[in-house]
């Protein structure tokens, strides 16, 4: 396999872990104050290129979104034929109504999510093999600015080595 088409793997099993996560995909999809009273979404890879989108994406300011974009950067083989290292980073945006819950900032909310769910450090018991990597360690965030109505952050993992 070409090392870059194995990144179509990697990036389609970080798409649907954090599709089988219903916390992440009440905050994307419910719009009221509290998500999580809401009930759970049968069909959450109904959200995959509405609110999960494996690239950089924006919404259209028309419509009022909450969204994840999933973002390979920084990757090299150290001459091998696979790819052995880079980061990830998970775009967070949302509308400027949508970013207060009752349980605290949206975008917040969602990066704990991301964060519990593969910070290396925090939680131990991920299956990283299920998604091709060696595991995640927190490298930085930064706030992500796009218009008046659409902000958020960019949370960024070192990928400790791809299998």
């Amino acid at each position: 396999m070409s090392k870059f088409k194995e990144l179509n793997d990697y990036i389609n099993k970080v798409a649907t872990s954090l599709l089988n996560n219903q916390n992440i995909c009440k905050l994307l999809y419910y719009t009221d104050k509290d998500p999580f009273a809401k009930e759970d979404i049968k069909d959450t890879f109904a959200l995959l290129n509405d609110n999960v989108f494996p690239f950089n994406f924006v919404p259209s300011e028309d419509k009022q979104a909450c969204i994840i974009s999933i973002v390979l950067d920084d990757f090299s083989n150290d001459g091998g034929i696979h790819l052995r290292k880079g980061n990830i980073s998970f775009n967070i945006i949302c509308h400027k109504d949508l970013w207060q819950t009752d349980d605290g900032l949206r975008p917040f909310l969602i990066m704990e999510e991301i964060d519990t769910m593969f910070n290396k450090v925090h939680y131990k018991n991920f299956d990283y093999a299920k998604i091709g990597i060696g595991g995640l360690v927190f490298e930085d965030a930064h706030a992500l600015w796009n218009s008046n109505i659409y902000s958020g952050y960019q949370v960024t993992y070192r990928i400790i080595s791809m299998a």
